[in-house]
């Protein structure tokens, strides 16, 4: 693995600090054995290329090794080199919401990095199958980033809605709204989703809902986005799944930091009629 990382001239590329020289033993520390030694490499990583939200030319040469690792199940902490990735490809995701990427928005250094994170998409694909739930969850959530790689995503995106961790599944819903434009399967999968039993689920089709259908949404969806944009706890639904997940629980989805009352506040200016 990272065989071919020298061959970069990295004093010759920069990030937030000049030459991007440190940045090979930086990369290689995220495989340490040593749990301090990682979470030093992440945080010289974060600082280097991506200081306080900026990408740099380093941060699209670094990208590839990034997926390099991810794509060894050896690799420790897998969902938190997702997580560096896909802060490399968009920055923070906040500002974004709830409309979803806007590629022409991009500087053309966050361009090059955006598309350098993209070539790893059949890879996040391939990991919402993973054993890790961490890593699914991580997967569902890098794939909503991707708009342009649509027809990769979102098959593997609507497969992920039945997964048995139901943050995983909310966090595909989310993901699949964002990227569902023109693949009418996605409010298909939706809807389907929405119907069932499973509340955290179904905050999470609300919110894909609202992105792909506007102001076109049914009431049912428009009111439950409102509860939780409330914070009041839905009501609740039949068959044997627990109870306690709503808008005051710890969700787990990734997106808006988990934040599921705020984006549901969000989604709501997508269908709100306007005089």
């Amino acid at each position: 693995m990272l065989e071919t990382l020298d061959d970069v001239p990295w004093s010759d590329i920069h990030h937030a600090y000049g030459p991007a020289g440190d940045l090979p033993a930086q990369l290689r520390a995220l495989l340490s054995g040593d749990a301090d030694v990682r979470r030093e490499a992440y945080g010289e990583c974060y600082s280097n290329i991506f200081h306080q939200g900026t990408r740099y030319e380093a941060s699209s040469y670094a990208a590839p090794f990034l997926l390099e690792m991810l794509a060894s199940p050896s690799t420790p902490e897998r969902d938190e080199l997702i997580e560096l990735l896909v802060a490399l490809a968009i920055g923070y995701d906040a500002p974004w919401l709830p409309h979803g990427l806007d590629s022409s928005s991009l500087k053309p250094v966050e361009l090059r990095v955006h598309e350098a994170v993209s070539e790893g998409v059949p890879l996040f694909a391939r990991l919402l199958e993973d054993d890790d739930v961490a890593v699914r969850r991580s997967a569902a959530f890098a794939l909503g980033w991707f708009p342009a790689r649509a027809v990769v995503s979102v098959s593997p995106l609507a497969w992920a809605l039945l997964d048995a961790d139901e943050s995983v599944a909310a966090t595909a819903a989310i993901a699949l709204g964002l990227i569902g434009d023109g693949h009418a399967p996605a409010s298909e999968v939706l809807e389907a989703s929405f119907a069932g039993p499973r509340p955290l689920l179904r905050a999470g089709a609300a919110i894909g809902l609202a992105r792909l259908l506007g102001h076109d949404t049914p009431a049912e969806v428009v009111g439950e986005l409102q509860r939780w944009a409330a914070d009041v706890e839905p009501p609740a639904a039949p068959g044997p799944e627990p109870r306690g997940v709503g808008p005051g629980a710890e969700t787990g989805v990734r997106f808006y930091d988990g934040d599921l009352p705020g984006y549901a506040s969000l989604a709501l200016r997508l269908v709100a009629k306007m005089p």
